[in-house]
């Protein structure tokens, strides 16, 4: 075989592992269930058999190497919102998005800057100027009752618990690609 040929070959099996994965090449810690599915070489775990508030579902999800769901195309955010309503969640889910470091300015948590093209955000929220709630509202969920748009919320319990914020989450993982050779 020719060394080009060989080079495709790599590269049409990686790009073909990409979009093919299954759960079987999701990281081994995790559990192997019916909340765990394998997309486009991502692994998410669809945490929505408990609720916790967004800090503490971004611990749950970097425990085992990963990151809540980075929902950055509406290819993406499709796959999202059918894999949650068909478990039959019609509720907020907390994704990977926040403003929390500089107010109207949103990145994923993988560090990137969200895309305003690929925004997917509910009247009222998103980078906007204004009411002194907005300030305080600064990480965000995919509302899978209204088609998934993006709603901030506090990130945070407050008044010693008394408004809590807690909801589901889903985490997602790179998948392990197998080689062909």
């Amino acid at each position: 075989m020719s060394p080009l040929l060989a080079i495709l070959c790599v590269a049409f099996h990686a790009a073909f592992a990409a979009t093919n994965s299954s759960v079987e090449d999701c990281p081994k810690s995790l559990t192997r269930n019916e909340y765990l599915t394998a997309y486009n070489g991502i692994c998410y775990q669809f945490v929505l058999y408990r609720k916790r508030d967004f800090i503490s579902a971004r611990e749950d999800c970097s425990t085992y190497g990963g990151v809540l769901a980075l929902a950055k195309t509406r290819d993406i955010q499709t796959y999202l919102q059918n894999q949650i309503t068909s478990r039959g969640v019609l509720d907020t889910v907390w994704i990977g998005l926040t403003d929390i470091e500089k107010e109207n300015t949103f990145v994923w948590e993988d560090g990137s800057l969200l895309d305003d093209a690929a925004s997917n955000w509910a009247d009222g929220s998103g980078p906007r100027e204004g009411a002194i709630q907005h300030r305080l509202e600064d990480c965000v969920a995919m509302d899978t009752n209204r088609n998934g748009i993006w709603v901030d919320y506090h990130c945070q319990d407050e008044f010693l618990g008394l408004l809590t914020y807690e909801k589901n989450y889903v985490c997602q993982y790179r998948a392990n690609v197998r080689s062909a050779i």
